[in-house]
């Protein structure tokens, strides 16, 4: 009798163990622009991948990050191979095969983040596309069974400096503020549609008095790129939201 139940006891270790390691071997594919590539930091390792990465391996051994971002991407350079390049003013934009949806789906990934908060905006891609293209990119990644979160919008300042307060002649141009307004709608856009898997890159991080300009205590500098505060912050939020995703 004794062996019997020395045996069980054994199976049961052994089958925890697994059934941990299996866990804590999930693959991360980040799908991204010059913010996943970390622009805007003082040193690479200040990059909310880079801290979500040192995070996953001081806490989740084994699990693992590759990021695919690149400065100046779109949401068409992500679309699925095979998507038409998209006219989008001056520039004709198409898809990188290396970089795109179905790269990402190529690596086995267990979760998919995606992060394009700026560049489809400054193209005049619509909000309206942006999301048909999320849709059209989560859908895909879904149907393969991975999960994916997928993060908001972020400010920009479009070359303007920001120099409140705002009072009679003093106001931001009116063409800039046109497209500013966007990020916010995208932002409310993908919270409300995604839900839980959403990532909220925006509140806190735009000025508070709701035109979209970058808080001066995020700015890298240039007005477009954000510093190590901000990608600390995108970096917390990443990991509330992995935390539950990977046990």
């Amino acid at each position: 009798m004794m062996p019997r139940i020395s045996h069980i006891i054994v199976t049961l270790i052994l089958s925890l163990f697994f059934a941990s390691g299996v866990e804590a071997r999930k693959r991360i594919v980040v799908l991204g622009s010059s913010t996943a590539a970390g622009a805007g930091v003082s040193s690479p390792d200040k990059a909310w991948t880079s801290r979500v990465s040192a995070w996953l391996e001081e806490n989740h051994p084994g699990c693992t990050l590759i990021n695919l971002a690149k400065g100046g991407y779109t949401t068409c350079r992500i679309m699925p191979t095979g998507t038409p390049c998209y006219q989008a003013r001056e520039h004709l934009l198409c898809v990188d095969t290396l970089r795109n949806i179905d790269k990402a789906l190529s690596l086995h990934p267990d979760i998919l983040i995606i992060n394009m908060p700026t560049n489809d905006t400054s193209h005049g891609i619509s909000v309206k596309t942006q999301m048909k293209h999320f849709r059209t990119i989560v859908q895909k990644a879904r149907k393969a069974g991975v999960e994916v979160f997928i993060t908001t919008s972020q400010p920009h300042n479009f070359g303007e400096k920001y120099q409140p307060p705002y009072v009679g002649g003093n106001k931001p141009d009116a063409s800039k503020q046109y497209y500013r307004n966007w990020f916010d709608e995208l932002s409310r856009k993908i919270k409300y549609r995604y839900g839980r898997h959403a990532i909220d890159f925006y509140t806190n991080i735009a000025s508070p008095d709701g035109l979209g300009f970058i808080s001066p205590a995020y700015d890298s500098g240039d007005g477009v790129h954000l510093n190590d505060a901000a990608h600390y912050i995108f970096a917390r939020r990443v990991i509330d939201k992995l935390i539950y995703s990977i046990k």
